[in-house]
């Protein structure tokens, strides 16, 4: 599979071009794309039509994920409680 890795310009960011993630991406493939994240830290794919299942199985290639939004969250309540708590 021939990918095409192509930077947005901006600060980060990067589309990649030739892979169906609807099929099996092999393991060459699938380390380019690791590398363009790693790079760019913002991967994207257009016009891709995929099941979310197919769409959890690509992204467990990339490890365990872990939500953020509780550590967000709560940084966010933190801030709320200090900014309306009296001076």
């Amino acid at each position: 599979m021939s990918i095409e890795i192509i930077p947005t310009g901006a600060a980060l960011g990067a589309e990649i071009r030739g892979v169906d993630l609807a099929r099996l991406i092999d393991e060459e493939t699938f380390a380019a794309i690791q590398r363009a994240y790693n790079d760019h830290a913002v991967i994207f794919f257009r016009d891709q039509h995929i099941t979310p299942p197919q769409q959890v199985a690509f992204t467990r290639r990339f490890g365990e994920s872990s939500s953020t939004s509780s550590v967000n969250g709560g940084a966010w309540q933190a801030a709320r409680r200090s900014s309306s708590s009296p001076t």
